[in-house]
């Protein structure tokens, strides 16, 4: 049975860095099947978790409409019981602020007034940072520059005339990091100025082609081996400020996303993915289906300038 689900932020990305619109996701039992959207970042306050379940293929969807209210839910670790409030029909919120910690492992529970029941893990990542973000010589690779963090500058890196300034397409944007204990990362990429003006003007493009053009992008799954992974210009559209997020996944998020054809192949510019995807995701929750996973985070801001 086919149903149609939000997309995460990064993967998740959300996921993350994670991007919203639709999805279609497989329910192997048909209808009536749980769905739930929960994804932890180290650092973080733990999240709302969204309870749905799929509907009849001629069904009009909508997220209230598949939406579960009146569930039990609660996320265990440690000797940590949080219980989940319901704020809007079929999301939940933590009662408490708990910030969710590197290398634990958290247990989601959902019951539902009907009996039925959905359990998932996470093991949280280590935390992640990223050393480096480098500017390189496109030509030598030497490095060019060095761009400031959040942690030395705050939102003034993205200033247009003094923060981190890029001429679109002089220049290569490299992430230099330690290469940790995790199956993968993902990129994720936003435009934060919602009218600013396109950097790219191809000979091909149509009128309509540029209205898909989206202002939140994600990559593929990046295997980072030697602990760089490089933003491509092919992924830059709009000119303006941009944060860009490089997320440390679990094995849930991981396993989501390379199985998933149309998350796996990451966004319009990106390329190098891993996993040829399938036909049915694995979602790693008993019963039921959609994402309980985790990741650590790292992101640097820049302002875009139009080439000359």
């Amino acid at each position: 049975m086919r149903t149609s689900w939000r997309q995460l932020a990064p993967a998740a990305l959300l996921l993350a860095a994670t991007a919203c619109g639709e999805r279609e996701l497989f329910a192997p039992d048909g209808v009536g099947t749980l769905v739930v959207d929960g994804v932890l970042i180290v650092g973080r306050a733990l999240p709302n978790v969204y309870v749905g379940e799929t509907l009849a293929p001629d069904a009009t969807y909508s997220i209230e409409n598949a939406a579960v209210s009146g569930a039990t839910v609660h996320v265990r670790y440690g000797d940590r019981d949080v219980r989940y409030v319901e704020t809007a029909s079929g999301s939940y919120a933590p009662f408490v602020s708990d910030v969710v910690e590197a290398e634990r492992t958290y247990a989601l529970e959902v019951v539902t007034p009907d009996g039925r029941r959905a359990f998932a893990e996470t093991t949280t990542p280590a935390a992640f940072a990223v050393d480096r973000w480098v500017m390189l010589d496109e030509e030598t690779l030497a490095v060019r520059d060095t761009l400031d963090s959040f942690d030395d500058r705050g939102y003034a890196v993205h200033d247009s005339t003094d923060g981190n300034v890029l001429v679109y397409r002089e220049g290569l944007l490299e992430a230099r990091f330690e290469r940790g204990a995790v199956p993968s990362y993902q990129v994720g990429l936003h435009s934060l100025d919602r009218e600013s003006a396109f950097v790219i003007d191809p000979d091909f493009f149509e009128e309509e082609d540029f209205e898909e053009l989206e202002r939140v992008t994600s990559s593929p799954l990046l295997e980072a081996p030697d602990g760089t992974i490089r933003l491509p210009w092919l992924a830059i559209y709009f000119e303006g400020r941009y944060t860009s997020y490089v997320y440390a996944l679990d094995r849930n998020w991981y396993d989501f996303v390379r199985t998933s054809p149309e998350l796996g192949q990451g966004g319009p510019g990106f390329g190098g993915n891993l996993g040829d995807g399938v036909d049915a995701p694995i979602f790693h929750v008993e019963g039921g289906i959609g994402l309980f996973g985790s990741a650590a985070v790292d992101s640097v801001g820049f302002y875009i300038r139009p080439g000359r």
